[in-house]
């Protein structure tokens, strides 16, 4: 392979890496991904959004054809309402859901796609094409015949998607034919020099589109990271500036794109080729949708999808399962929406439905961790320690660097009474995430339970050096720093958690238990009132009460909060 090709073939995994989704169709993004406020707005938003890009682009007689070089030009005009769903009739065209360098994309129109299907392979779960550099990181080997399932049928599988690319190169030159498309292309900016190239391959393909039809455009959305960067002058009909909102943005994940600013980059882009659609494309005579199509298009099983979401962030369990419900009923083989489906009814106790969605979502797909953990978590609260523990071990099986997974996996061991299992999976959460409190607090407790109280104070410290506003630190602080006899730390842990939160009983308490060592009776009844002003129900809360009373010489008042605790429970009479 020469050195440009080698380049190529880096170049083309970066990309791959970058711009990585799993699903294969687009109408239905799987992700799983988590909401903020905002977002959650943005969600509603974004529906009404597209519903009116579809409506009013309906009447104009155009398509859009993705010319990659990434699933960009793809999924966020389909994201937006300006080009139909494959559930509508949309037909997959080649450079819809892979990775193709610009060169690739200028070849294969200049020989007709001859040889688009030579040199096809498989690595590992995807295709490629090792003569053009082409990454079909979308279309998915069967996963019976996968590598990684261990039967491989070369010939078979590849004669298989040989057809199908020869299907889609046949379904673009139509397309094209017909006229009237807008041919959008993704590249990314550079200096001057790189975009002088570019130019002139973008000068090649255009003629290419027109070659086919006088009427086809080409449109170009060039990725920059300010507004400074430059851009193609030439070579093309159109330029959109595509400005990443920040480094870290990735345009194909929820939380980015539902951002305030992701969104507003999108809705740009959207109304960008809305207005080129609207002045250069004719009306149709008819419009081919009618309200039946309108009502699915509004009822997608993406949308569904998303306000699901956005009803669990707001604590609306009944509106999201019933949307992740509808979802289903669209698209009934997405693992992720059963794994979604299993979260829900977790969350409102339905346990034997959150087995049954949890464990559909991993018939469909074995490869995601997510079931897997949710599983854990759901045996975790019927008491069965041993299957809560292999399936978080399933999980790591498929992802063994997600530090979550391991404070997870501590946590439970911990509860086992496998303390140096605990420290060890503690200490191995920290090393892939050092910015995680939650491992840090894991050990303290691990400590504590050693009966180690130097290094139990020294993790709870470390993790208030990461997160200094969570009063649970504070009090778990405060209660350590009482048993080593450190009562003016302990007092002050114990004031800084109820500051922190008023609505916890648990600091109160330990200031009635400090005060009371410090010998000032009034104080700590006072404190444990104030306890149970938060929670009258607790017969501990009223034991001590009691005991307090009693050494005041208020019998009682003492004989009182007595029978009140054992009232509340029996067993302590």
């Amino acid at each position: 392979m020469s050195n440009r090709s080698s380049n190529t073939r880096s170049f083309i995994y970066r990309l791959l890496s970058a711009f990585y989704i799993r699903d294969v169709d687009i109408d239905s993004f799987t992700a799983p991904f988590h909401l903020d406020g905002l977002q959650s707005a943005l969600i509603k938003k974004f529906a009404s959004e597209k519903v009116r890009h579809f409506k009013t682009l309906a009447a104009y007689d155009y398509q859009i054809v993705s010319l990659g070089t990434n699933c960009l030009p793809c999924t966020v005009p389909t994201r937006w309402g300006l080009k139909p769903t494959r559930a509508m009739g949309e037909v997959r065209m080649p450079f819809d859901l892979a990775v193709h360098p610009i060169a690739t994309v200028r070849d294969l129109f200049a020989n007709d796609f001859t040889n688009y299907t030579g040199e096809l392979d498989a690595e590992v779960d995807y295709f490629v094409n090792k003569k053009y550099d082409i990454v079909f990181n979308h279309d998915r080997l069967p996963r019976a015949h996968s590598k990684t399932a261990g039967s491989f049928d070369v010939d078979c599988i590849l004669n298989d998607f040989s057809k199908t690319l020869r299907a889609r190169a046949e379904n673009i030159k139509l397309a094209l034919q017909n006229g009237n498309c807008i041919g959008l292309i993704v590249i990314s900016s550079g200096g001057r020099k790189y975009m002088s190239m570019q130019e002139e391959l973008l000068a090649d393909i255009r003629k290419h589109l027109r070659r086919f039809s006088s009427t086809n455009l080409l449109v170009s959305a060039v990725i920059c990271k300010d507004e400074s960067d430059i851009v193609p002058e030439d070579g093309i009909d159109h330029c959109f500036k595509y400005v990443l909102p920040y480094a870290e943005y990735v345009w194909h994940e929820p939380e980015h794109y539902f951002s305030e600013n992701g969104f507003r980059l999108e809705q740009s882009f959207s109304e960008f080729l809305a207005a080129i659609v609207m002045e250069n494309m004719p009306l149709r005579e008819v419009v081919p949708y009618d309200d039946s199509v309108f009502s699915l298009y509004t009822k997608s099983s993406s949308l569904s999808y998303f306000r699901s979401h956005a009803y669990c962030f707001e604590g609306n369990y009944k509106e999201a399962i019933g949307e992740i419900q509808h979802a289903i009923a669209i698209k009934d083989d997405n693992p992720h929406f059963y794994s979604h489906l299993g979260n829900l009814l977790r969350n409102v106790g339905d346990l034997d439905g959150t087995r049954e969605a949890l464990e559909k979502a991993i018939a469909l797909d074995p490869s995601i961790p997510a079931p897997h953990m949710q599983l854990s978590h759901m045996f975790n609260q019927l008491g069965d320690l041993k299957l809560a523990i292999q399936k978080v071990r399933d999980a790591l099986a498929i992802k063994d660097d997600n530090p979550y997974f391991y404070v997870h996996l501590g946590s439970l061991l911990r509860n086992t009474g496998d303390l140096d299992g605990a420290k060890e999976a503690q200490e191995k959460a920290i090393a892939l995430d050092p910015s995680s409190p939650a491992p840090h607090m894991q050990l303290s407790y691990i400590f504590d339970q050693l009966g180690d109280s130097k290094l139990a104070i020294q993790k709870v410290q470390d993790a208030l050096a990461i997160k200094d506003d969570d009063p649970h630190y504070y009090f778990h602080l405060g209660s350590l720093l009482r048993n080593t006899g450190d009562l003016d730390g302990a007092k002050e842990a114990q004031e800084k958690a109820i500051a922190l939160d008023p609505s916890s009983p648990a600091p109160h308490m330990q200031l009635s238990y400090i005060f009371n060592q410090l010998g000032d009776l009034k104080l700590a009844i006072q404190k444990v009132q104030d306890a149970l002003a938060i929670k009258d129900d607790n017969p501990h809360f009223y034991s001590h009460l009691g005991n307090l009373l009693r050494k005041t010489g208020d019998l009682d008042g003492a004989k009182e909060a007595q029978e009140k605790a054992i009232a509340l429970d029996p067993s302590m009479s």
